[in-house]
């Protein structure tokens, strides 16, 4: 296909125009003249056409995006990793999103430039003349404020190639909108082709896609048609479930993309049920980011308590008091009374935030170790908590010392106990409300037709266990009691 640059000239009614005049004269042209022009012409556009205009566009952006949220876990940035492979409907999709004023006018201008080579290569120019007259129709200029609504004019302009649905393939679809897509965007692209996802299957679907299933398999008779028909739909799950035919009245996004694919009038006589695999699909990520620089060596640490013996204090003291031999040493009980951070940082210490449980299991600690902890307080330091000295000695080997020692072993054990036994009665109360929750959300998602919640449910459903998920379990007790 041939490229063409603004200055580029085209022969249009036997006059050569630029393609920079072309686009000033049809920038404004509204979707529907663009379609009316098309069609009486005859005319269909490949969609690989409007995806490399906008895959081009949107590159920069992307890779900015990725990169500002590259740190996180974030999903919009998962979503993105599949942006090369994106399918039609997930291009427009991600171009309302970044839509503002001059991103519009680019694509406007850019999908023109594609349109005019693809006429040109065509031989079909006399198009580009019609798109003028029709221009000379409009009365006022086309108001670019919503591109999305711009787009879904112009997708009747586009066509699929033989065996693709949204300018991928089966196999390449599946994964890529199970993957690159929210669960919201699934059923909307449904919507672009028609089809209008359920979000609870009735009886008489849930019975539809069991009967397709029995069918496939040469299963399917008369009587057991009639017999499916008399149960009730826990009682035709049961039967699905027991037969191995996946169903559920609550789709998942993959049986929403299955359903789409299958009734869709353009996927319908190519349809193929999905093989394993099919739905996985793992690709280095094509975006490179600069790494994160480095901590600074001279950067605070985390607080580590200095364990000094009896010998290595007295050492520095000395060393100290030759330093300053005017300044009179100051006593222990000054130091209880007035320390702040730099008398921490003289003497050897270290500034550390501890709560009063922590300071207690340090002592108990240095009891059971035969060591004498000294914990010397700062109140000047931190307001709401408090900020703490710590030396730890040896106090030696006699047998008082080691009661002192078997003693503090038995103050652990019985505060570890107490620990365990707190945290056991606070997990059983999380769970037990929990559990409450739970099952309120569900009821009220069962009797509530929301969307968002149905989006919920999806993800929720994702835990599966024998064989159903969290929601679709209390679903039945609902439905079993009668509800």
């Amino acid at each position: 296909m041939a490229k063409l640059q603004l200055q580029s000239q085209v022969s249009v009614n036997n006059q050569s125009l630029t393609v920079e005049s072309l686009i000033h004269e049809l920038l404004i042209l509204s979707p529907e003249l663009y379609v009316s022009v098309f069609s009486e012409a005859n005319i269909k556009l490949p969609k690989s056409i409007r995806m490399d205009v906008i895959r081009t566009l949107l590159e920069t952006h992307v890779k900015q995006t990725r990169k500002d949220r590259f740190s996180l876990a974030d999903e919009l940035n998962y979503r993105l990793k599949w942006f090369y492979q994106y399918s039609e409907y997930q291009y427009v999709n991600l171009l309302s999103f970044y839509e503002n004023p001059k991103l519009i006018q680019s694509y406007v201008e850019h999908l023109l430039v594609a349109i005019f080579e693809f006429l040109v290569d065509s031989k079909k120019e006399s198009v580009i003349q019609k798109m003028l007259d029709a221009k000379k129709s409009q009365a006022n200029g086309y108001d670019f404020k919503n591109v999305k609504s711009f787009n879904d004019v112009l997708n009747d302009m586009f066509i699929d190639k033989d065996k693709e649905i949204d300018g991928l393939s089966l196999s390449q679809l599946r994964p890529v909108l199970f993957k690159g897509s929210t669960l919201q965007e699934v059923k909307a692209f449904g919507e672009k082709y028609g089809i209008v996802v359920p979000r609870r299957l009735k009886k008489e679907q849930l019975l539809e896609v069991v009967y397709l299933e029995l069918t496939a398999r040469g299963e399917l008779t008369e009587d057991l048609k009639n017999e499916l028909k008399k149960k009730s739909v826990v009682m035709i799950q049961r039967y699905a479930t027991d037969h191995g035919i996946k169903v559920s009245t609550e789709l998942k996004k993959d049986e929403i993309i299955e359903y789409i694919l299958e009734f869709s009038h353009q996927t319908k006589s190519i349809y193929t049920s999905p093989q394993p695999g099919d739905y996985e699909l793992e690709i280095d990520d094509p975006f490179e980011f600069e790494t994160m620089p480095d901590t600074p060596k001279d950067e605070a640490k985390s607080p580590i308590i200095p364990i000094q013996t009896k010998k290595d204090a007295t050492a520095k003291k000395t060393k100290q008091s030759k330093e300053t031999p005017k300044e009179s040493p100051i006593k222990t009980k000054e130091i209880h009374q007035e320390q702040t951070l730099e008398d921490i940082k003289q003497y050897g210490g270290t500034p550390l935030v501890l709560d009063r449980s922590t300071a207690k299991f340090l002592k108990l600690y240095a009891i059971s170790k035969q060591q004498r902890l000294m914990i010397l307080p700062d109140k000047k330091y931190h307001k709401k908590r408090r900020t703490f000295r710590v030396l730890l000695d040896d106090l030696g080997n006699t047998s008082e010392k080691k009661n002192k020692g078997l003693i503090g072993e038995l103050l652990i054990l019985k505060l570890l106990a107490l620990i365990l036994l707190r945290t056991f009665i606070f997990v059983l109360s999380f769970a037990l409300v929990l559990g409450f929750i739970f099952v309120g959300y569900a009821a009220a998602s069962y009797f509530i037709n929301n969307e968002t919640l149905n989006m919920i449910n999806d993800q929720i459903n994702g835990f599966e266990i024998l064989g159903k998920g969290l929601i679709e379990h209390i679903f039945d007790v609902f439905e079993w009691i009668g509800i």
